[in-house]
């Protein structure tokens, strides 16, 4: 499990260094469909390819730097690593509602604080003392029972806030259920998850058990998509992405009109455009090379922001290699390269066409809220 927290210099702005982390997970994909009667209206020429699963210069003034980091790789440490041993074991404080124990709650509470006694006296105190205590002893202990809760609960309150506001708000209360299979659906299945889609399709994606399973939520969710897409893009203020944002909106039309080819088209090349315009070469290059189906080499989240990396990793993805001249197989999985390459039946399609438009509708947000915290 990664937590992804890190910051870059801007010299390694962007920096996609690879591991060698090979995600080779592969299941048997489920027939669970999540829909709803509104939404679901996929082709029947779509359906036998859902299932297949496969993995300009620089822009003017300086580079959006501060949403990176350098080479450090600070890993989220436990909670307990964090608190002295007379915190920790206030823990034993906390009620989990899912759990019952057979001892009774005031033994408990007496027994932790014989633990915190022997923390703070030193002097080893028999946990029988605590079975039948004098009412003496019982009323020291709950007095520095309460003590420790006044100062333990409303810290570990600030603490759940900090967490749950690192989560994107599109999220709601979702959350994958697997990081490592996350980092994979990321990097390996380009399903953009930043800003879009919204909360219920976020959780029906975190839901599903297989990369299929997924792309059927895409498929069958898609209009729901199109307009988080819509909702979002008409939130993007800043003047310099203002043609960006209308060229994506033709994408939202296109595809609500049925012609879900010239979506996929436009969205695939104003990605391209988008990324040109805010990156040098250098930044655009690290981020859009994907050599994994050659080396094995993934993309490497711990060289970013943990909301830079829900973005650019689907863009790492979108961009995995295809040489048509070399006999590469079309891929029924969206591509920025078999978009521009290979226009076929089997790359073109309508959940390709939602990928595309969730993928650039991610990256101009993240492209607006940085321009803004930087006031440029």
């Amino acid at each position: 499990m990664a937590y992804w927290c890190h910051l870059a210099t801007p010299a390694t702005f962007g920096h996609a260094k690879a591991n060698n982390r090979v995600a080779s997970r592969r299941s048997k994909a489920h027939n669970d469909d999540v829909s709803t009667p509104e939404d679901t209206d996929t082709p029947e020429n779509e359906s036998g390819a859902d299932e297949e699963s496969a993995a300009g210069s620089a822009r003017r003034g300086r580079p959006l730097s501060e949403a990176f980091t350098g080479m450090q790789r600070r890993r989220a440490q436990p909670l307990n690593q964090f608190l002295s041993p007379l915190w920790q074991r206030n823990l034993n404080l906390i009620k989990v509602p899912h759990f019952k124990t057979q001892v009774s709650p005031e033994i408990l509470r007496l027994r932790a604080t014989a633990e915190r006694l022997n923390s703070i006296f030193k002097v080893p105190i028999p946990r029988s003392m605590f079975n039948t205590p004098s009412p003496a002893f019982r009323e020291i202990a709950e007095g520095i029972d309460r003590v420790m809760r006044s100062q333990l609960v409303p810290a570990l309150s600030r603490l759940s806030v900090t967490i749950q506001n690192l989560f994107p708000p599109n999220w709601g209360e979702a959350r994958p259920r697997d990081w490592d299979e996350f980092e994979h659906m990321l990097a390996h299945e380009g399903i953009p998850v930043l800003r879009v889609p919204g909360p219920e399709i976020i959780a029906a994606i975190f839901a599903a058990k297989t990369p299929s399973d997924r792309r059927r939520v895409l498929s069958s969710r898609w209009k729901g998509i199109v307009t988080d897409c819509e909702t979002v893009l008409n939130g993007v203020t800043h003047q310099r992405l203002a043609d960006e944002r209308e060229f994506a909106l033709d994408c939202v039309k296109a595809l609500r009109s049925g012609h879900t080819n010239a979506a996929q088209a436009l969205a695939a090349n104003l990605l391209d455009s988008v990324m040109r315009k805010f990156f040098s070469k250098e930044v655009r290059v690290k981020l859009t090379k994907n050599k994994f189906k050659d080396s094995g080499v993934t993309f490497d989240f711990d060289d970013f922001h943990f909301r830079a990396a829900l973005t650019f990793a689907p863009v790492w993805c979108a961009h995995a290699e295809y040489w048509p001249d070399k006999g590469d197989p079309i891929p029924a999985d969206y591509g920025r390269h078999p978009s521009a390459h290979a226009v076929s039946r089997k790359q073109y399609k309508r959940v390709n066409a939602v990928i595309a438009l969730m993928l650039v509708t991610s990256v101009i947000k993240f492209f607006d809220d940085e321009l803004k915290r930087r006031g440029s």
